[in-house]
């Protein structure tokens, strides 16, 4: 396996890129505070062993049983409908979500904006569904933050204006550099080396600087692990 670094600027981390099947390797730059731990992604999982060709003749769409899922520690701002074996990515990904957010801003997130997870389509124009024809990815490209609660406070040095509710988009906020823009971009970025850093979670990590990922992170349990997203080690702290 290779990783691929580009710079730019003077900003390293730049792209963390990674190509490789099932039990290869990926990293991400070390963050202050916990990392949810990196291990290899050969584990078995329920969709490994399903074909993603598709035989000759007219395309017929995946058929399997969908689960509905709102969230659990993380209120999701419409149903996503994944496969049964998907749904324990996402309890996960709430959590780690949670935990990147309470770092960041003292408080976790009140919603999460996504943009669907089964879709029948397929992957660049190939005869190969992608992951979202199996349920068995999302893409997320907002969260919902309310205004500080009981017992919660701003972590030292944030802005004043970050006691009240916000939005946190990555169209707008993965590179921004005004003040309060700096600490979404410290969230969106930690966020994504902490899931690039997670290898047991999802194996296709891609975010802004991945062709039109500029506004939203695609994750999925594919079975090969692909990274790609233009996350700053710098940004994050």
């Amino acid at each position: 396996m290779r990783l691929v670094r580009r710079v730019l600027g003077s900003m390293a981390l730049g792209v963390v890129l990674s190509v490789s099947r099932c039990g290869g390797e990926a990293r991400a730059d070390e963050l202050p505070g916990p990392v949810v731990p990196a291990q290899a992604t050969g584990a078995a999982y329920a969709l490994d062993a399903v074909p993603r060709e598709i035989p000759e003749g007219r395309m017929k769409c995946p058929k399997f049983e969908t689960k509905r899922y709102l969230g659990t520690q993380i209120f999701y701002s419409s149903p996503i409908f994944v496969h049964a074996a998907f749904v324990d990515k996402l309890v996960a990904f709430d959590a780690l979500v949670r935990q990147v957010a309470i770092e960041v801003y003292g408080r976790p997130p009140r919603g999460l904006h996504h943009l669907g997870g089964t879709l029948c389509e397929t992957l660049n124009g190939q005869r190969r569904f992608g992951e979202h024809a199996f349920g068995n990815a999302i893409d997320v490209d907002k969260f919902e933050f309310a205004p500080l609660g009981p017992g919660e406070a701003l972590p030292k040095g944030l802005p004043a204006a970050l006691e009240k509710g916000f939005t946190v988009a990555l169209s707008w906020h993965f590179f921004s550099k005004t003040e309060v823009g700096r600490v979404h971009a410290r969230f969106l970025n930690r966020l994504a080396l902490r899931l690039v850093a997670d290898k047991t979670l999802f194996r296709t990590v891609l975010g802004p600087g991945y062709g039109d990922h500029w506004n939203h992170f695609h994750l999925d349990a594919a079975p090969a692990r692909f990274v790609f997203v233009l996350a700053s080690k710098e940004a994050a702290q």
